[in-house]
């Protein structure tokens, strides 16, 4: 260490406060130190790009997807978050953390548009990075440009799906960020009006992470979501000959299987088979009762 610039040492030592040093540890109270620590090394460098983003990123993981009210108001913690990326992006526009933290950091505000001038940049910053090219679509999702943000996803699966095969990656980023630019590729499709690429899409990533022994852990229970995502899109686009075609998943698949219920109840009710309706709605309440579902979440949400 003593060969390293006096920032890079700081920067040593605050990673020091980043790990548990156990598996038994709990990591919140580490969380917390390395984010104290990295506030102390940017007031040291208040000029650094990248210690300012790693000092923003510090601060945002303790608070994960929790820094806007549903009013549009902000934490109290965000402020100090905000300012900071901004302060990046000031002097450095193309600088691909900030510009990557500062979609995540405005995406729920009340004024997502304030990232499109950087999110572009990532285009052209990190053209390898699949998730870097995915999170434009952050914003555009938001600001309802969703014709460039089917644009980003098409970028982002493409470079993914190289990784991915020649890689053979394993872990949370082909179970999760991958199917994630599908997911986020779908719901754009969608909201574009583009049925057919939207069910395309959703088809893709549903079989991609059919693994029904890991889709049955509560841990991954979000997998089930993702495979149900065709059917929400036929209910969208009114594909209701298509929904009858569909075979229901067994009992190991309970989300799913309810899923798929409500989209044939959707169909039977538009085809005016009020009976057949009413007997898709009855299956849904009784898979509703399963403590397997009232235990489940979706990305941590209920």
């Amino acid at each position: 260490m003593q060969n390293c610039q006096p920032f890079e040492q700081v920067l040593i030592m605050a990673l020091d406060k980043r790990y548990p040093k156990s598996e038994e540890e709990d990591p919140e109270m580490y969380y917390e130190q390395y984010a104290r620590e990295m506030r102390v090394v940017y007031q040291k460098y208040p000029s650094n790009p990248d210690i300012a983003a790693m000092t923003a990123e510090a601060l945002m993981d303790l608070h994960p997807w929790d820094l806007w009210n549903k009013d549009g108001t902000p934490q109290p913690w965000t402020p100090e978050i905000v300012d900071i990326i901004e302060s990046v992006l000031e002097s450095h526009p193309e600088h691909p953390q900030a510009i990557h933290l500062y979609i995540h950091a405005i995406e729920a505000s009340p004024d997502p548009e304030k990232g499109l001038p950087f999110a572009k940049n990532l285009e052209f910053c990190v053209p390898g990075s699949g998730h870097l090219l995915h999170m434009p679509s952050h914003l555009y999702i938001n600001t309802g440009h969703y014709g460039d943000g089917t644009a980003a996803n098409e970028r982002a699966v493409k470079i993914d799906s190289k990784y991915v095969e020649a890689c053979h990656a394993v872990g949370i980023y082909p179970l999760a960020y991958y199917p994630h630019n599908w997911h986020f590729l779908a719901a754009c499709a969608a909201l574009e009006g583009k049925g057919t690429r939207s069910l395309q899409a959703s088809r893709y990533m549903a079989d991609f992470v059919v693994d029904q022994e890991l889709m049955t852990t509560l841990e991954m229970a979000t997998l089930q979501h993702f495979y149900s995502i065709p059917w929400f899109i036929m209910v969208k686009f009114a594909m209701w000959d298509e929904i009858m075609a569909e075979e229901i998943p067994g009992s190991e698949l309970p989300y799913p299987k309810a899923i798929l219920h409500y989209a044939k109840g959707m169909a039977y009710a538009n085809k005016l088979e009020i009976e057949k309706a009413t007997t898709e709605l009855i299956a849904i309440r009784e898979l509703e009762r399963l403590p397997e579902i009232a235990e489940m979440t979706i990305w941590d949400i209920k």
